[in-house]
């Protein structure tokens, strides 16, 4: 059950991309701007997951791996 929320949040999320994209570009925000903020909002929702969920019990260990 877990994995078929995984690939249904994945498939939202490329779903409503056309829609951001859209209504970017009718603000008036250029391509890079929009490709730029997709790249930091990306980039965010990946490593903050990642740093709250995966700190090391111990320094010389990585409870990620």
């Amino acid at each position: 059950m877990k994995y078929i929320l995984l690939v249904f949040i994945g498939a939202c999320s490329y779903g409503i991309l056309s829609t951001i994209v859209k209504l970017a570009y009718s603000q008036g925000y250029s391509a890079a701007e929009v490709i730029g903020g997709q790249m930091v909002f990306g980039f965010l929702l990946t490593w903050l997951p990642a740093l709250f969920f995966c700190v090391p019990s111990h320094p010389s260990t990585c409870c990620c791996s």
